[in-house]
């Protein structure tokens, strides 16, 4: 299976292609459903949830391990009046202490759980004030839990068998012949980073080029907000430069 639901709402995980982790040992506990997801360690996951018939008020807390804590990665609240707040991922909406724009990486034993709070009427100006049927002190009205089994990373198999020795290219300058040899650089292993070789190479490309997009478009913004800027103050010195040329 590829997600655990309860009461009308689902979670699963999946990574930057929207392919889904497979889930096992799902067990069902009063208000809880938990289930265990096998993957590599340091994996990158979007979290996804939504609800699976018909639309609620409830408040959304995706929340995760860090320094050992449990700590909130996302808050959301959909609306039964507004059916695109049915359904919520974590990629590119985490705050703060994580960064906005990176993926969630699995480590073992820790989980990914969303907490589900009814309320009752809109959200209004200020989402503090909000009508809580579900309290804060109170246990949730849902709670969906994976918790992740990993396993270490595998390193690529090398090759025995031994292979002809190659001839170094050959560069001609004039009169002189200049061989040199171009060697490929060990890779080096990072339990925080992807290997090429690992399909996590792809979802660390995506984050940076969203990371990337959103820096280039703040720049846009800055250029934009300099250029009206000298506009404005072209236009003002060409405005009084005409008056002094009238008194004139």
């Amino acid at each position: 299976m590829h997600a655990i639901s309860h009461r009308g709402v689902e979670l699963l995980i999946e990574d930057s292609s929207h392919r889904s982790f497979g889930l096992s040992d799902v067990v069902a506990e009063g208000n809880t459903i938990t289930a265990n997801a096998k993957m590599e360690e340091y994996k990158c996951y979007v979290a996804r949830w939504g609800t699976t018939d018909d639309p609620m008020n409830v408040k959304c807390e995706l929340s995760t391990i860090r320094d050992g804590r449990n700590t909130r990665a996302v808050l959301f609240y959909m609306q039964t009046k507004d059916k695109r707040t049915q359904g919520r991922t974590s990629r590119d909406r985490l705050e703060p202490p994580f960064s906005k724009c990176t993926m969630l990486r699995a480590k073992n034993e820790e989980y990914i759980r969303l907490e589900i709070r009814r309320f009752r009427g809109d959200i209004g100006s200020f989402e503090s004030l909000v009508d809580l049927i579900d309290g804060p002190n109170d246990e949730p009205y849902i709670r969906l839990q994976i918790t992740f089994k990993t396993h270490p990373k595998q390193s690529p198999k090398k090759s025995s068998s031994i292979s002809s020795p190659k001839r170094s290219p050959i560069i001609r300058t004039g009169r002189k012949q200049v061989n040199f040899s171009l060697r490929r650089p060990e890779p080096r292993y990072d339990p925080e980073s992807d290997s090429e070789n690992d399909s996590n190479a792809k979802d660390d490309a995506n984050d940076c080029l969203r990371q990337l997009q959103l820096a280039l478009k703040s720049a846009e913004k800055e250029e934009k907000e300099v250029l009206d800027a000298v506009e404005a103050k072209l236009a003002a010195t060409k405005k009084r430069t005409a008056s002094l040329r009238q008194l004139l």
